[in-house]
């Protein structure tokens, strides 16, 4: 008995004690719950919902509210007629006796004294055992803590239960006895009160407490098998004690006893049939059936068919479908026989001339049909429903219908958008919200314009511009010059442009796009075509745009030590880009000079001079390694930092960038493109050409020797690249594998071991100096 109590508690508490978590804690955020679980007629059946990450259904922002008071509240209500639900509520829930007493100020009826003196009474019971909430994981702490004057209690509550006169208080009073007898382990006490002096014939929310009560005890004593009877009566019965009864039918499953040695009828079956699918998880459709033909008529067939559907809708509506190969909805041969089932099932029990709440039946048939892909036929029974109960359900069906009948997206079509998602939010919690349908209106539009070629209008369905710098797509970046050089826009386009606002700052969307294309010919290693975008463009002067940000000199050194997190006057220890040779390298400078820099160092490097040829590509190899994703630069091009290596490294071999994904035209839409962003621009390899070219015009053995082994970093990128994850666990080893990757080092150890920086190199560098070892 003391388990189930337990979880009882925690059921209580649960909400506040998941919220900690990183990340979602429900799992109604990983798909789109277009039919709404709360279309059931029944509320008190709304815990039980499907909720695979909770004990009970919490369900999404909005989206309904759990009282599970409602039933003691409402059959106060009876007895204080003129009392309104929240004054009845605060006399209930006052957390101190001040406010207890501050809500029957001015109430003088003889039924609201009477009310209050056992209000008053039952007050005393819970502070009574308030220890078992604050001890609920600790059975011993709550023996200890049961309080010494239990039996005075127990007296003034056996006296006020001889006294009081009216029914409904009458059973109020034997239900506090019960309370502190079961709560006391006077379990068998407890049972022979409830057989001596409770009527056993009534029905009210009060005398299911009561019974519950008197389960637990059956319980106590080991009588499993009346206890789960009991529990299965307060389950069907009770508004508010539904989800305990639940929990506590449970641990007398689990003794080997499920309460049928007392039914009496089909609706005791029909119940545990109930009770029962709501813990099976995997086969949905049979409890369903089997109910049906128990009890044909019976409301609880909603709550079953719903959470068969739900499961269903689990399959077809994933969220962040993004570059993923779903097609919507994403159902398997399956889940259509499952939905073709549910779907006759349910045209079976709208004919029934006693089903009551026919709309409810409709709604699930136009569904269905929309899920099998057949809208007209959805659109028309869906005009069939017309109880204004769900008014909101079906003009969110009309909308998705609506949009999933379109084969693209004209001016028409994005006047519709801009009307029904036009207030959309971005954050990825809306997916918990009631209006999470609009995502999903949002996943489709973006998959209809990526699949019609209108690519800039498909990543800014889903993603902000600032993300564009990400992406290596030519294609993509030319259809946002096609964008930006559009000039009048309708409804829905300004509403997607608007979203760039925050990126592109006081510069046009044309501006901006021109500096992302600049950028893109800088990581193609191709500083002309460069430089053609990003001169005079007014986003090359610092404007507090990452992607604007200024360029070190320092990108033009090398370094031996391995530090990101290190500055750059720390690490960056070469110095040859300070020659005056090269003074119009100036200390900082815009992405536009950079572009011009490399210029002029490639023109130098068909100087007339050997020594300027040699010293412009080694300052070229110096940047081309720099900026490749092993370098100490590897973020300045697109404006991030150099932290992390999970920012530049892929983890699996063969992995599609996104630039191949929109050449392919793979995936749904393009939400989260950048989450594909390409790693490795092969710049270490044109790092390792310019170092080539240093070494084949110098002389200088202690610059050769530097140069080697900024060629072994090169090599050591490539292995990086060519076998993914080998960066967060590799020591330097050296087998058949790495050994093509090593050429530079056995170049250095066989030529160049009388040079200083050798001596240098193997004091400072694990790696060559595990290789030299060998």
């Amino acid at each position: 008995m003391k388990h189930f109590l337990i979880v009882i508690l925690l059921f209580f508490v649960s909400k506040s004690a998941i919220g900690c978590g990183w990340g979602p804690d429900n799992d109604l955020y990983f798909f789109y719950n277009l039919f709404h679980q709360s279309n059931i007629s029944n509320k008190a059946y709304y815990p039980f919902l499907r909720d695979e990450s909770h004990t009970f259904y919490e369900g999404m922002d909005g989206e309904l509210e759990i009282d599970i008071h409602s039933g003691n509240v409402a059959q106060w209500q009876q007895l204080l007629s003129n009392w309104s639900t929240g004054d009845i509520k605060k006399a209930l829930f006052a957390k101190t006796d001040e406010e207890f007493l501050q809500v029957w100020s001015g109430k003088r009826g003889t039924q609201e004294n009477k009310a209050k003196v056992y209000m008053a009474f039952a007050r005393k019971c819970s502070q009574a055992f308030a220890h078992r909430s604050y001890y609920s994981w600790q059975y011993e702490e709550i023996k200890k803590a049961t309080p010494a004057d239990i039996a005075a209690l127990l007296k003034e509550g056996m006296l006020k239960y001889q006294e009081e006169q009216n029914e409904q208080l009458k059973t109020r009073y034997a239900y506090q006895v019960v309370r502190i007898l079961h709560y006391t382990e006077q379990f068998q006490e407890a049972i022979d009160f409830y057989n001596a002096h409770v009527t056993k014939d009534a029905a009210s929310e009060i005398d299911y407490y009561l019974l519950d009560q008197v389960a637990g005890c059956h319980y106590s004593l080991h009588d499993y098998e009346k206890a789960a009877y009991m529990f299965l009566t307060v389950f069907e019965n009770s508004t508010d004690r539904k989800p305990s009864a639940y929990l506590s039918y449970k641990f007398c499953v689990d003794e080997g006893a499920e309460g049928k040695t007392y039914f009496k009828g089909s609706e005791d079956k029909a119940t545990y049939i109930t009770i029962k699918s709501l813990r099976d998880f995997t086969d949905v459709l049979s409890g369903l059936r089997e109910l049906y033909t128990t009890s044909p008529n019976d409301r609880k067939l909603e709550l079953l068919f719903t959470r068969a559907l739900n499961a269903i809708e689990r399959e077809a509506w994933p969220t962040n479908v993004g570059l993923s190969e779903y097609v919507l909805p994403a159902l398997k041969d399956s889940d259509q026989k499952q939905l073709r089932e549910l779907q006759q099932l349910a045209y079976t029990i709208y004919n029934d001339k006693k089903t009551e709440n026919k709309d409810f039946w409709k709604l699930a048939d136009s569904y269905l049909s929309f899920l099998q892909k057949d809208i007209i036929a959805a659109k028309d029974k869906l005009s069939a429903v017309k109880s204004s109960i769900y008014a909101d359900q079906v003009n969110t069906l009309k909308h998705i219908y609506e949009v999933f009948s379109w084969k693209s997206i004209g001016a028409k079509e994005e006047a519709y958008l801009a009307n029904v998602i036009g207030d959309l939010k971005g954050d990825a919690y809306y997916y918990l919200s009631s209006e999470n349908w609009k995502h999903l209106v949002q996943d489709q539009a973006g998959h209809l314009y990526y699949r019609k070629g209108q690519l800039a209008k498909a990543f800014l369905t889903h993603n902000d511009l600032d993300r564009l710098r990400y992406i290596n797509s030519l294609a993509l970046i030319e259809d946002f010059e096609k964008l930006a050089a559009q000039g009048t826009y309708n409804s829905f386009e300004k509403q997607l442009i608007d979203r760039t606002r925050n990126t592109t700052g006081k510069h046009g969307l044309a501006e901006y796009v021109k500096f992302v294309k600049g950028v893109y010919y800088l990581l193609q290693a191709d500083p002309a075509k460069a430089l053609a975008q990003l001169k005079d463009n007014p986003m090359s002067a610092q404007s507090g745009i990452d992607m604007s940000n200024f360029v070190s000199a320092r990108v033009f050194s090398n370094n031996i030590m391995e530090c990101f997190d290190c500055e750059e006057i720390e690490v960056m220890e070469d110095s040859v880009f300070l020659a005056s040779v090269y003074s119009f390298i100036k200390p900082t400078f815009s992405k536009a000079d950079l572009a011009a820099n490399l210029l002029k160092l490639d023109s130098m490097t068909q100087d007339t001079k050997q020594w300027k040829r040699k010293l412009s590509h080694y300052l070229l190899a110096n940047y081309y390694f720099n900026v490749s994703n092993t370098g100490y630069f590897r973020g300045t091009l697109v404006g991030d930092g150099n932290c992390c290596n999970y920012d530049y490294f892929p983890y699996s071999k063969g992995e599609m960038t996104s630039e191949e994904y929109i050449a392919d035209n793979r995936g749904y839409n393009l939400y989260y493109l950048d989450g594909k962003k390409r790693s490795d621009y092969h710049l270490a390899e044109k790092a390792y050409e310019h170092y080539q070219k240093v070494i084949e015009n110098s002389t200088d053995t202690e610059l050769n020797a530097r140069c080697l082994y900024m060629m072994a970093k090169c090599e050591l990128n490539r292995l990086y690249n060519e076998t993914p994850n080998r960066y967060w666990y590799y020591k330097g080893e050296v087998s058949e594998v790495e050994l093509p990757y090593k050429k530079s080092f056995q170049k250095l150890k066989a030529e160049y071991q009388s040079t200083k920086f050798y001596s240098k190199i193997i004091d400072e560098c694990s790696f060559f100096r595990y290789y030299d070892g060998l």
